[in-house]
């Protein structure tokens, strides 16, 4: 019994000293010995815990769509730090797979309010965009287990001259066969209006 005891006093030392990192203290033997006697208290389940740990064996396997708004670069027309009518701003797009599903022509339906936007320009992440008028979507997405995926496009804000536009998105993933995926919560910026006089003659005006 008692050779048994040592055998497995010496494992789990040595699995404690590999897996834990050492500290500059001289009671790195006493920690040693009060980790062992919470581990050997666990039974079998806490020498799994210490070999491998909760944390890891816990972590979820699900598939994520998180978006974002902010100005973009360069994107403050009159350089006050806010975003106004005209500036442009940055949509972007986190998509997280950690499943181990393959998803092929997915499609994200952005849900913005395609006529608050002009110039829809610089998209990465995707090979092409859907622009119908009234949103964005980006089609034929593949979506690959274990894959990190941003995409964003810039859309300069129209000019509005008596309201604060509310820009919003809403994102959606949907399947080859239109089946809903996941949605992300809705996010929002509010765009302050400009006066009149600051908006060259040429651009149309949007009230």
């Amino acid at each position: 019994m008692k050779t048994k005891f040592f055998l497995i006093l010496t494992l789990l030392s040595t699995i404690y000293f590999s897996v834990v990192p050492t500290p500059a203290s001289a009671d790195l033997f006493e920690d040693f010995l009060n980790e062992m006697n919470k581990t050997l208290q666990g039974g079998v389940e806490g020498v799994k815990d210490l070999i491998s740990p909760a944390d890891d064996k816990n972590s979820k396997k699900e598939l994520t769509l998180e978006s974002e708004i902010k100005l973009a670069v360069d994107g403050d027309v009159n350089k006050n730090g806010q975003i106004d009518a005209g500036d442009t701003i940055t949509f972007i797009y986190n998509i997280q797979n950690t499943t181990d599903k393959k998803y092929a022509y997915a499609t994200l339906k952005t849900n913005i309010q395609r006529d608050s936007l002009n110039y829809i320009r610089n998209a990465s992440g995707v090979t092409g965009l859907k622009d119908d008028g009234k949103t964005i979507e980006f089609p034929n997405l593949r979506v690959e287990p274990g894959m990190v995926k941003q995409i964003s496009f810039d859309a300069s804000i129209n000019y509005f001259t008596e309201l604060d536009p509310l820009i919003t998105t809403e994102p959606e993933l949907v399947s080859e066969d239109k089946t809903s995926l996941l949605k992300s919560a809705k996010k929002e910026v509010q765009a302050k209006r400009i006066k009149k006089e600051e908006i060259p003659s040429q651009i149309q005006m949007f009230k």
